[in-house]
C-alpha cells in the first residue's frame, strides 16, 4: 500500500506497507552493495527472506521497519526485527536483531562473521580450537550503511557440545555448555559445565576482554575430579618448583576432591593463562609419600592455593 501526504505544495511524503519476499538474495553481493564497509570474508550463501515492512518518514529521511521477518539461510532458520532509519540521507543507520535455533559455531558465523563482535576474536577461535553448537538467543547488529564506525553486535548465545584448548598447556575441554554474553569489548561465559581435562566442570563463569594489547581471559572453575588427578594437574601446573615435585612424588593416591581454581592471563602471548590460585575440599584422601613416615590415610579438609 502506497500513500501520500502533499500537506504543502512544496513538500510530498510518502508512505508504504506492505509484505516482503526473497528468494535467493546474496549476502556477500547485498552487503557490498548498501555499505562501503570491508565485507567480512565468512560472510556469504542466498537467503531466502519474508517480512512484513512499513516505510515512513522520519525525524530525517525515511525509516523502513521490517517486522515479523522470517529468512532461512541454507541450514540455518533465522527470525526476528530490521530498522533501517534515516535513508536517503548521507548517512542511513540501521539496527537487526535476529534468533535462530542452534548450528555449528562455523555455520553462525557465515551469517555474524566474528569480527562483528570484535576484530581480535578469529584469531582466538581458530588458535583455541574453538567449536560446538550454538543457539542464537537473541542477537542485534548495528551499525552505518555509509562509511564510518565499525559493525557492533551484542547478545545471547547458549552453546552446547563445545570443545576448546584452555589455559597455557592448551588443556582439551570437550562436552562443553555454557551461557555466551557478548557485550561491548568482552565475553561473558556463565553456567560453564563440561570436561576440562580431567575435572568435571560445573557452574563455571569465564570473562575474556578484549584490550588493546590482546585479549584477556579471567576464568574461575568450579568442578570435582579424583584425588590422583589432582595431583596430576597440580604438579603441572603450581608454579612452585618445591611443591610440584612433592605432589609430583606422591604414589598410590586415592580420594576426591571438590575445587574452584582461577586462571587469568592474555590469550594471544605463549604461557600467557597461568594458574592463579584456588580451594580444594579433600574427602577421604590417602596417598604415600617419600617425605613421610608412612601412608597417609583419610584426610579430610580444605585447602587454599
Amino acid at each position: 500500500t502506497l500513500s501520500s501526504n502533499d500537506s504543502s505544495a512544496s513538500e510530498t511524503t510518502l508512505q508504504f506497507e506492505g509484505m516482503l519476499d526473497v528468494a535467493n538474495l546474496n549476502l556477500r553481493e547485498s552487503a557490498e552493495f548498501f555499505g562501503s564497509h570491508p565485507t567480512p570474508q565468512p560472510l556469504q550463501g542466498a537467503v531466502h527472506m519474508r517480512s512484513h515492512v512499513r516505510a515512513v518518514p522520519g525525524v530525517a529521511g525515511y525509516d523502513v521497519v521490517l517486522s515479523e521477518l522470517s529468512a532461512n539461510l541454507e541450514e540455518m532458520e533465522l527470525a526476528g526485527q530490521a530498522i533501517l532509519a534515516g535513508l536517503l540521507t548521507p548517512q542511513p543507520t540501521f539496527a537487526v536483531t535476529l534468533s535462530a535455533s542452534a548450528v555449528l559455531l562455523s555455520r553462525l558465523f557465515t551469517v555474524l562473521p566474528a569480527e562483528w563482535v570484535h576484530p581480535q576474536l578469529a584469531a582466538v577461535i581458530k588458535d583455541r580450537e574453538i567449536d560446538g553448537m550454538v543457539e542464537m538467543i537473541s542477537a542485534t547488529v548495528m551499525g552505518s550503511v555509509a562509511a564510518g564506525p565499525q559493525l557492533s553486535m551484542t547478545g545471547e548465545f547458549r552453546v552446547k557440545e563445545g570443545q576448546a584448548l584452555i589455559g597455557e598447556s592448551r588443556v582439551p575441554a570437550t562436552g562443553l555448555a555454557a551461557l555466551v554474553s557478548v557485550e561491548a569489548g568482552r565475553l561473558k561465559v556463565s553456567n560453564l559445565s563440561g570436561l576440562y581435562g580431567t575435572i568435571q566442570m560445573k557452574e563455571s563463569k569465564a570473562l575474556v576482554s578484549f584490550l588493546e594489547a590482546g585479549p584477556w581471559l579471567e576464568m574461575d572453575i568450579i568442578g570435582a575430579m579424583t584425588a590422583a588427578d589432582l595431583f596430576q594437574f597440580l604438579s603441572k601446573t603450581i608454579t612452585s618448583e618445591q611443591l610440584s615435585r612433592l605432589l609430583a612424588d606422591s604414589r598410590e593416591v586415592e580420594g576426591n576432591a571438590t575445587l574452584t581454581f582461577r586462571m587469568v592471563g592474555p590469550l594471544n602471548q605463549p604461557g600467557g593463562v597461568t594458574f592463579a590460585g584456588g580451594e580444594i575440599t579433600a574427602q577421604e584422601l590417602s596417598l604415600t609419600n617419600p617425605l613421610l613416615p608412612k601412608r597417609l590415610t583419610a584426610l579430610q579438609g580444605r585447602f587454599v592455593l
